[in-house]
């Protein structure tokens, strides 16, 4: 019996070691699924953290760009009381004012003649990569996807508005919807409109909810609506002569007024 007992000696060290080697490979894959994790989360953080620094230097610019529309308007205001007044002796040194001013807007936000020279964006992608650096990544940023084929820098969907531009958007009411894959505004005529139950509006063929942006128009007292339309059709009487036309059409499309959105803003960062 002794015998037998002392031949079986070491049996179990086989079986400890096949114990310890998964024991030691779950070790190992514990430590690595938590090195992932962390990895990911990390990650996480930072493409989060760089986007709300570049939404934070998105939202300043698009701050200044409305105050310096309201300057614009306001310049404007005080050269056209300043050229009645003077009896016209003025009006080359308040052209050159205005002109120099919508310049200095369109270098700051990236539209009319600097459209490819856009600072401002330049600057908030700046951000997103130095803060991703921050924390030890490679923070790479799309802001507005749609228009990223073609500029490198990414825009901030504005555009240099003429007077033209200013008085359809201004005085009708608008309902559009942005397409999710190209970002792209499609407008919907309002008699495809209807609301829901939330007070919701939606097109009524497919469903898609649809944005309302006022005109005029539709703000205005009844009392002022009626001179508006007037005015508009004084205006369209004259864009269809065959020579005043002509130089409505020239004035209209060539004085610029103002700096608008042309679509949403959107935000993407991609980390390494």
């Amino acid at each position: 019996m002794k015998r037998a007992v002392r031949g079986k000696k070491g049996q179990i060290l086989i079986l400890a070691l096949g114990v310890m080697a998964a024991i030691f490979i779950m070790a190992v894959v514990v430590v690595e699924t938590g090195n992932l994790v962390y990895e990911r989360i990390h990650l996480q953080n930072t493409a989060d953290s760089a986007a709300l620094e570049g939404g934070l230097w998105y939202a300043r610019a698009l701050n200044v760009v409305s105050l310096s529309n309201k300057g614009l308007v306001l310049t404007t205001g005080v050269a056209v009381a300043a050229i009645i007044i003077t009896g016209g002796t003025t009006l080359p040194f308040w052209e050159r004012t205005l002109n120099m001013y919508m310049k200095a807007q369109d270098f700051f936000a990236g539209t009319g003649h600097f459209k490819d020279k856009r600072l401002m964006p330049a600057l908030t992608a700046g951000a997103v990569v130095i803060n991703g650096q921050r924390n030890g990544c490679l923070s790479i940023p799309l802001f507005n996807v749609e228009d990223f084929g073609n500029n490198i820098i990414p825009s901030y969907n504005l555009k240099r508005r003429t007077l033209v531009d200013f008085l359809e958007d201004s005085i009708e009411t608008r309902y559009y919807y942005v397409e999710q894959a190209t970002g792209r505004r499609v407008d919907v005529p309002s008699r495809e409109v209807a609301e829901n139950r939330a007070g919701r509006l939606y097109k009524r063929d497919d469903g898609k909810f649809v944005i309302k942006e006022s005109g005029l128009a539709g703000d205005m007292p009844p009392e002022l609506k009626e001179p508006m339309e007037k005015m508009r059709e004084i205006i369209n009487t004259a864009r269809e002569a065959p020579l005043a036309g002509a130089l409505a059409d020239l004035l209209l499309n060539k004085i610029s007024f103002d700096i608008r959105e042309t679509g949403p803003h959107t935000i993407l960062v991609i980390n390494y």
